[in-house]
């Protein structure tokens, strides 16, 4: 059986097919008008200053990654996934031209100004080396396509970085050659899409779509973790440029602020995922229905009473319930009747016995209450669960009395019984009087 916690969760997979869309929407908004821009001169005057560093190429380049990131969709045909890769292996063999010719090992072009090694370039070749295997589920063409986007975010990300901190060297080739704001734009988004139609395939990122705790937790640190260190470092630094602090002081107060910010990160996956354990446990060893211990509950705290018990010299006394004529008060009644009335007697059975003893569900209409006690010191509680049951029958709040048979079975310090036996001792006692009743 498949692990459900791997299942892709459908509400994250709509909100990355959102984003997908918008983000598309907006690299298409801007080469569009880039070109239009470049067409009609006279348009370019009403344009954002700067639009003109986007080149008409560059333009139709992140045109043709948005046609076939569009093309290979999940819902598309299997024709139109194909025609995406085919665009694909084209459009990463244009960044890599360029690199080639920027590195000397291809002809250079005299119109430009020199040879260097675009970070920016670079981002477009791992983006577009996505595309031909973004459909790969597994195997090799999945490694290279998640290796591929993962090269990609990081190269964006120096870029991204080198903009916030005046880096020019990691922007572009000088002052007159830089990688626009546009296109680290359309680069960052195409790279975010990108990565978001692998977690919707498979491979690496697949774990950012899935229903488990970890996924869960990642999917709300993430935002945190790659925004919060570029805001703190760019506060800082304007406050090194202005005068407030120096350089050396806005390194020194930034290293422990990322400190704390990571171990305060580890410090809530921690409280977060021990939370959620502590709830699984509780579950795993709680019957649902009465809110009691169920069989594996109370085996594993069962073992705990007895070590307790023999070391202290103790008796252990087990009691074993079963609910009289169940199945013909649902037969008769209905399961809703039948379930209250389970719920009902184990409510009575916590109220009536003490907070140290066990009171589990054992199965169907059975009970057991574990107590390290003798016998003969708790035969007022039977007295007592006696009497709420007695009361509880006057209220008339199920249609039918509540009726129960009841046998117990002792284990004392230093005896060769078991747990086992002893509740197999107290249940063949319990049979011994429902066979009276019924002799009755």
């Amino acid at each position: 059986m498949p692990d459900p916690s791997l299942e892709p969760n459908a509400a994250a997979i709509v909100a990355v097919r959102r984003l997908e869309i918008a983000a598309l929407s907006v690299i298409s908004a801007i080469a569009v008008a880039t070109l239009l821009f470049w067409s009609f001169p006279a348009l370019g005057q009403y344009g954002p200053s700067g639009w003109h560093a986007m080149r008409p190429f560059t333009a139709l380049w992140i045109l043709g990654v948005v046609i076939s990131l569009a093309l290979s969709a999940p819902h598309l045909s299997p024709a139109a996934h194909r025609a995406s890769a085919i665009l694909g292996v084209v459009l990463f063999l244009i960044p890599m031209v360029v690199l080639l010719t920027y590195a000397g090992l291809l002809p250079y072009p005299a119109a430009l100004p020199s040879r260097a090694w675009p970070q920016s370039v670079i981002a477009s070749a791992l983006t577009s080396l996505t595309l031909p295997f973004i459909r790969a589920p597994s195997g090799w063409r999945a490694w290279i396509a998640d290796l591929s986007a993962i090269g990609a975010v990081g190269v964006a990300l120096l870029v991204f970085s080198s903009f916030a901190f005046d880096v020019i060297e990691f922007v572009g080739i000088g002052n007159t050659n830089y990688t626009a704001p546009q296109i680290l734009c359309c680069i960052i988004l195409l790279v975010l899409v990108a990565v978001g139609r692998r977690a919707q395939t498979g491979g690496l990122f697949a774990i950012l779509l899935d229903s488990g705790l970890g996924t869960r937790l990642a999917r709300i640190l993430l935002p945190y973790l790659l925004l919060v260190p570029f805001v703190l470092f760019v506060a800082l630094r304007k406050l090194a440029e202005i005068g407030f602090i120096s350089v050396i002081q806005a390194m020194a107060i930034a290293v422990p602020l990322v400190v704390l910010g990571m171990v305060a990160a580890v410090v809530w996956i921690a409280r977060s995922t021990n939370q959620v354990e502590d709830d699984l446990r509780h579950q795993s060893l709680t019957d649902g229905l009465t809110g009691v211990l169920n069989r594996r509950g109370f085996d594993a705290v069962a073992k705990y009473v007895l070590r307790s018990a023999e070391r202290a010299g103790t008796p252990v006394t087990a009691f074993f319930f079963d609910l009289d004529n169940l199945k013909r008060v649902n037969d008769d009644h209905g399961h809703n009747v039948g379930s209250a009335l389970i719920r009902i007697f184990a409510g009575l059975l916590v109220t009536t016995f003490r907070r140290s003893d066990l009171v589990a569900r054992m199965g169907g209409d059975e009970f057991v209450v574990l107590a390290a006690a003798p016998a003969a010191s708790l035969a007022t509680l039977i007295e007592r669960l006696q009497a709420a049951v007695a009361e509880a029958n006057k209220s008339a709040i199920l249609p039918i009395p509540i009726a129960y048979s009841v046998g117990y079975s002792e284990l004392l310090p230093n005896s060769a019984d078991d747990i086992e036996r002893l509740l197999a001792a107290a249940d063949a006692h319990m049979y011994a009087e429902k066979s009276r009743k019924r002799a009755a």
